[in-house]
């Protein structure tokens, strides 16, 4: 049967009331207050972007990542650009674009390039590489190569 305050009454809700709750819940609550708002919100971003250097390399929905901040899809989309300074769209692209230029350095062939750093083909990695870079990855592939053999 449903709680009801008007058979019960104030002083028997608050008793029912402490019988749900266990000190422990308290704790973690009142822990949870006396954060910042900021904090909070960072705690939320980073458990974010730990998710995303998890799953680079896999299609990644802005759902998925507001679900692991614990927060709104379109709030956490506010909170991150607030935090970040960027969407969390060019934040998971300019990291899918960090980890190609690691994998271009180990001298990877383009297409697996693109397939583990996360882009859906090497036609997709080629413009975003470009677009954060200025150059193509071929371009910037043959740039490594001649500064470390040196001139002439």
């Amino acid at each position: 049967m449903p709680f009801s305050l008007a058979r019960r009454g104030p002083a028997r809700h608050r008793r029912w009331c402490a019988s749900r709750w266990s000190p422990a819940v308290f704790v973690a609550d009142a822990a949870d207050r006396t954060r910042t708002r900021a904090e909070r919100k960072t705690r939320a971003v980073d458990a974010a972007k730990r998710y995303v250097e998890r799953h680079l390399h896999e299609p990644l929905e802005v759902g998925r990542l507001s679900r692991e901040a614990k927060l709104a899809k379109h709030h956490f989309s506010r909170v991150f650009r607030e935090v970040e300074g960027v969407s969390p769209w060019k934040y998971v692209r300019g990291r899918r674009v960090e980890l190609a230029r690691t994998l271009l350095d180990r001298g990877l062939p383009l297409s697996e390039v693109a397939y583990r750093a996360g882009f859906a083909d090497q036609s997709h990695l080629t413009r975003a590489f470009k677009e954060a870079t200025g150059r193509t990855p071929g371009e910037y592939r043959r740039e490594r190569t001649n500064l470390q053999d040196g001139p002439g």
